[in-house]
């Protein structure tokens, strides 16, 4: 049986927040993971995050990506807040310190850096710079494992 997001109020509100932010964030109403970034991630850190989204039982179409800043437009911390609330995603992926701290801002907490925590309710893995620990061998074993904390199943 195929539902249409009309049926599904968790769609609906990702459907519109994917309305309403569409400069900022790219993704589908059904993505489970949000990777948040300061600048655009490169297509190996989008392959990284995306093929491990996968391997951690997350859905088809499970990653959404937010960019808080484009076209000279940089959004706040209320934002950011609302944009994840709105997708309403099982885990988060920040992955650099600027998108750290203004993650952390939108949800009044300091989120530690190369670790995972829980914020709402949601498990989110905070990198440094995931961009950095993919160009390391052992650096990319580390995020990995960061990652699998991610894990839904």
């Amino acid at each position: 049986m195929n539902e249409s997001a009309n049926s599904n109020m968790y769609e609906v509100n990702a459907e519109s927040v994917l309305a309403a932010y569409g400069d900022f964030v790219q993704g589908t109403p059904e993505a489970t993971l949000l990777a948040v970034a300061t600048a655009a991630p490169s297509e190996a850190a989008r392959a990284a995050v995306g093929g491990s989204a996968r391997q951690l039982g997350f859905n088809a179409g499970a990653c959404a990506w937010l960019v808080p800043a484009a076209n000279e437009v940089q959004l706040g911390p209320e934002e950011v807040g609302a944009i994840t609330e709105g997708l309403d995603p099982l885990a988060v992926a920040v992955l650099d310190e600027g998108a750290a701290g203004l993650f952390g801002q939108a949800y009044r907490c300091e989120l530690p850096l190369d670790a995972a925590t829980r914020v709402k309710g949601r498990t989110v893995a905070a990198f440094r710079s995931f961009e950095a620990m993919l160009a390391d061998a052992d650096q990319k074993q580390k995020a990995w494992a960061l990652l699998k904390k991610l894990r839904t199943a």
